[in-house]
């Protein structure tokens, strides 16, 4: 039986907890987006940001991750690094370019 979305992204958000890049590169080369989220509406991207992960950070930014999704406690992705002070993952947010659409 095939996983949902949301199992996916369940998977991913593990992979993201683990800093395991090579884990979520097969989850996205297969198919997955990277903004899927598990049942707290988190993304990897929240995930890898909350425990200062960077290279999952750049890995999922470079697969076009967007920053500005909020989880079910209305935390977006920057704002996690904002409120930790993860300067150097807000620094690899700034790199991307990405414009914040909230």
């Amino acid at each position: 039986m095939p996983l949902t979305a949301s199992q996916v992204a369940v998977r991913m958000c593990s992979a993201a907890a683990d800093n395991d890049v090579k884990a979520i590169e097969a989850w996205v080369t297969a198919g997955a987006s990277p903004d899927w989220h598990d049942y707290d509406d988190r993304t990897p991207l929240h995930v890898a940001i909350n425990l200062n992960n960077k290279e999952v950070t750049e890995f999922l930014l470079k697969c076009g991750a967007r920053t500005d999704v909020p989880d079910v406690f209305g935390n977006t992705q920057r704002g996690i690094a904002e409120r930790l002070g993860h300067e150097d993952i807000l620094a690899i947010i700034d790199k991307t370019g990405f414009e914040d659409t909230a």
